[in-house]
């Protein structure tokens, strides 16, 4: 028979590799510029698509709606993707212009 849910859960390996510490006092003004590094970081320890990202929106009755996206570019002004303004998630941009980022 096989294994619950549960067991699988409890026995899958989870964000294997170095993380590293985070000190507020270090880090850039810029979030940009963070980022940046993380992603250097990411790239040269071989971090599978570390330019796949969580893009979280919400909808019309104010409800979260999240999809995976690949970063396009990013400078001082935002983070860039792949978009259309005549998108699901366009439509929410356009509506709440807010949005959450979440990279592994």
């Amino acid at each position: 028979m096989n294994q619950g849910i549960r067991e699988q859960i409890i026995q899958a390996k989870t964000m294997l590799g170095e993380s590293g510490e985070f000190h507020m006092d270090n880090a850039p003004d810029m979030p940009h510029k963070l980022f940046e590094n993380w992603f250097q970081l990411a790239m040269e320890k071989h971090v599978p698509n570390p330019h796949a990202m969580t893009v979280s929106t919400v909808d019309a009755m104010g409800y979260p709606d999240s999809r995976i996206l690949i970063l396009k570019d990013l400078d001082e002004a935002g983070w860039y993707f792949a978009s259309s303004s005549e998108s699901q998630k366009g439509k929410q941009l356009q509506a709440h212009p807010y949005a959450a980022l979440n990279f592994y």
